[in-house]
Parts: C-alpha cells; structure tokens; sequence
C-alpha cells in the first residue's frame, strides 16, 4: 500500500524575513474643516511608532486625489487618502501590524503590481491581505512576504507561495 507523502511544515517566520507593503490609508476628517495634517493627526494619535515606520523607511505614493469614501457613511463627505510602499524587516513589519492594529485577512487576492522587494522585483507578485476599518478610518496593507533566500531564487511557486502565506495568516491572523 503506498503510503502518503506528508506535505512540509509551513516555514517559520524568523530572522531575514523581509515583507513588502504597500498601505493605503482613507479617512474621514475630524471636522469640515481640518486640513490634511490634522486628520492625519487624528489616526495616528496613538500610532506613533507606525507613523515614523511609514514616513521613514516607505515612499508615499499617493494622496488625496485617489480618496475613496464608498465606506464612509455620509456620501461625499470628505477625508484625506495616503499610500505608502516599502521594504519592511520582520522587526519594523511587526511593529506596523500592531500600531495600525491590523490582521491578516485570510481572502485570496490577485496579488500587488509594483510590490518592493529584494532584488530586481517587478511587475505582480502574490500578496496577502491585511486590513483595519474603524474610528473614521480604515487601513488596507498587501503584504508579500519575502523569505531569506537569494533574489534569484524569486519568483516562487505556488505550493511554496501556498504555504508562506498559511504561515502569515496563522501569525497575525
């Protein structure tokens, strides 16, 4: 009887991990007439460490002209819209996760196009989800782990993308 080939255990998410993101942020403003910096101000009143994570170490890539109020509830009211992207260590992407209180989402995506990674990255890459709606403001953050390996050891497959991304989900899920 043949017997079955287990399937690996899903790799541990230690030191040399790097994580690509890209954050998109829309919110509300506090009031009519609060200018930019002040509802910025506002989400991330107690988001200190995640603010400085952002502006340091990730290129903002957007702004207000992309806002996006369809989770808003008064329609047209106004608010403010930032992406950023950027190539996180493992200590900085967890520090990000738990300022911006987000979790993991455990959807299929479709996967991120421009994603910064190690190496000469370009074009799509598979991402995962994580997100925070809440207090006037919602965060969605595509993440693509990168694990230590050499740059030409990317683009992986799907079996291996499969489990990273289970091992992703079961940490900050």
């Amino acid at each position: 009887m043949p017997t079955a080939i287990a399937e690996p255990p899903p790799p541990q998410l230690g030191e040399g991990w790097c994580f690509g993101i890209i954050v998109s942020l829309d919110a509300l403003r506090p009031c009519e007439d609060s200018t930019d910096d002040e509802a910025l101000q506002d989400v991330f009143s107690r988001r200190d460490e995640a603010r400085e994570i952002l502006t340091e170490f990730c290129d903002e890539t957007e702004g207000n002209e992309e806002f996006y109020d369809q989770w808003c509830i008064d329609d047209g009211q106004d608010g403010v819209h930032r992406k950023w992207a950027g190539l996180l260590s493992r200590e900085q992407f967890d520090k990000l996760v738990e300022g911006l209180d987000m979790c993991a989402d455990n959807v299929e995506t479709c996967g991120a196009i421009g994603m910064p990674g190690p190496g000469p990255w370009y074009g799509w890459s598979p991402a995962i989800s994580f997100s925070y709606n809440g207090d006037g403001h919602a965060f969605n953050t595509y993440v693509t782990p990168f694990p230590p390996v050499r740059p030409e050891a990317l683009p992986m497959g799907r079996d291996r993308w499969q489990r990273i991304r289970r091992a992703v989900i079961r940490q900050y899920g």
